[in-house]
């Protein structure tokens, strides 16, 4: 198995040796067309992705953000518009890309899941495509499949949150960088590739950083071009293109700034995030196997570099082609570090911004590099199936190290929270004259989530309603008033969201008595009755 030799994608923004390897004749833009047929094959990772994703789609049950969505998207459109302009604006995109799908086919599992499911399978459909042009066919497929069989893939494919949405969009940009750069004077390309980042943006403004790391490309990309016409040209039009991305979602941006009292839940920087960003494709352990097949490719091909015999092996593979590591190399690195460290720094020395989530679009990235190593351990000296054979062997290694978590994701509480079961109890043992508060405010839009349990009971807190304050859930009662209204209830249920504490405040001096909890992966349900009362969750 090998890669072409003549990809010019590849030569195009690969780091060699002596620097970035320029090749802009016309031949080699016909070979470049040639090294991205057939057309159909980023449809295999695609599909495959599709059926991975679709597999327990319906299982786990909506967690607290995805909550937050269908809160969002059940209301009239005016009053989304509305509340996008007091909260949420970074979704705002994604919840009105949703509205209709909520309209046309409800708010349960499947139709608002659809959408990421979709977008996954798209990203990898792109991510081949873009392997395919700038190393070799072999590497694309092998980057859509080991995207495929991610579990953080399947994570955030189930999940009815913009992620998977800004994970296409960053693989849509990334392979119209590398078609521009096969044709750096096609003005037609230049659009494609602004339309690409300003959707990027909409979807999620951190997606934005995207564009210094594609900086980064362009610079590697023309950096031994003389200082003539072709080059400024060049550069000038990226700066245009991702002007004119930034410009555009400026008003987004300044929006999404003075709503930033809504990322207060992410916490401090820790040494532990380092770690946390590189596990982009599955669990650590899956990390860990990664890494090792990433270091010894690089040092097979270093081997192969110094050592090499400059002839053919017995397989008939020319030892001289590499598999792309330059070419790959220049758009995924940048893009693997550039997003996950300015958000770091940025929560160092300004706020907390930075989770794991915020940089899921990095995922095609690390699936492109990890097909290239992959490649690389491949090219075997023998007959040409052995490389395929080793790739194959490879490929099921990652997706075995990642199985357990792909198990885990697919069960009832795999997204946190079982908001389903604690509706299931809600419905079974709730009475006329219960009424409902959560813990911490930010956990009321739960209650939007399914229609029969928790958002069936009056929720004490609520002080304006959702949609006539223009917020999620609603805008927080006084203290007083939830106390009045505790005590006019006939019991009173406490739920609790990642851990469990004492409500002293809320239910001092009203002789309340706790009768029963319940536990429902990391939701807590506390039944309050007022004492005396008969023990039990049906008094």
């Amino acid at each position: 198995m090998t890669a072409r030799a003549d990809n010019p994608a590849a030569s195009q923004v690969a780091v060699e040796a002596g620097g970035v390897t320029l090749e802009a004749t016309q031949a080699a833009r016909v070979a470049a067309g040639e090294a991205a047929r057939p057309v159909w094959l980023p449809l295999l990772p695609a599909a495959v992705t599709a059926v991975v994703v679709a597999i327990g789609l319906t299982v786990p049950s909506y967690w607290r953000d995805e909550g937050a969505t269908v809160a969002a998207v059940h209301r009239p459109l005016g009053a989304l518009v509305r509340m996008l302009g007091h909260v949420d604006a970074v979704h705002g995109t994604y919840y009105l890309l949703l509205w209709p799908v909520a309209q046309l086919f409800g708010t349960g599992e499947v139709a608002l899941r659809i959408p990421s499911l979709i977008a996954m399978a798209v990203a990898a459909g792109l991510i081949t495509a873009t392997g395919r042009r700038i190393a070799s066919p072999t590497v694309g497929v092998l980057a859509g499949l080991i995207f495929a069989v991610s579990p953080t893939v399947s994570e955030f494919g189930q999940m009815a949150r913009s992620y998977g949405l800004v994970t296409m969009a960053a693989a849509l940009a990334s392979y119209a960088l590398v078609r521009l750069l096969e044709r750096d004077a096609s003005r037609a390309r230049w659009l494609w590739y602004a339309v690409s980042l300003t959707v990027l943006g909409a979807l999620n403004i951190f997606a934005l950083l995207l564009i210094p790391a594609h900086g980064i490309t362009m610079l590697l990309r023309y950096r031994t071009r003389p200082a003539d016409g072709v080059r400024r040209a060049a550069l000038r039009r990226w700066l245009i293109a991702a002007g004119a991305a930034l410009a555009i979602n400026l008003p987004l941006i300044n929006l999404a700034s003075h709503q930033r009292a809504q990322i207060m839940w992410v916490p401090p920087f820790s040494p532990s995030e380092i770690g946390n960003a590189a596990d982009l494709l599955g669990p650590p352990w899956m990390t860990a196997g990664l890494a090792l097949v990433l270091l010894a490719a690089g040092v097979l091909a270093l081997i192969r570099r110094r050592w090499g015999n400059g002839g053919t092996g017995t397989s008939g593979v020319d030892q001289r082609a590499g598999t792309g590591w330059g070419a790959v190399s220049a758009l995924c690195v940048p893009w693997l570090i550039v997003p996950p460290l300015v958000l770091m720094v940025a929560t160092v020395v300004y706020v907390p911004v930075y989770t794991q989530r915020y940089i899921l679009f990095c995922m095609p990235a690390a699936a492109l590099m990890m097909a290239v190593a992959i490649g690389e351990l491949a090219r075997l000296p023998g007959r040409r199936v052995t490389g395929w054979v080793a790739a194959a062997v490879a490929l099921l290694v990652v997706a075995a190290l990642g199985f357990t978590m792909q198990v885990q994701y697919r069960q009832p509480g795999g997204h946190a929270d079982d908001i389903r079961a604690a509706d299931a109890i809600i419905a079974a043992a709730a009475r006329p004259g219960d009424v409902l508060a959560y813990r911490w405010p930010v956990f009321m839009p739960i209650s939007a989530a399914y229609p029969y349990g928790l958002g069936r009971l009056p929720d004490i807190m609520v002080g304006r309603a959702a949609i006539p304050s223009g917020t999620l859930a609603g805008t927080t009662a006084s203290l007083a008033v939830m106390r009045q209204r505790i005590r006019h209830a006939r019991r009173f249920w406490l739920v609790q969201v990642s851990g469990i504490t004492p409500e002293p405040r809320l239910l001092a001096g009203l002789h309340m008595r706790l009768v029963w909890t319940w536990n429902t992966s990391d939701i807590w349900l506390q039944l309050y009755v007022h004492s005396p009362a008969p023990h039990g969750p049906h008094s």
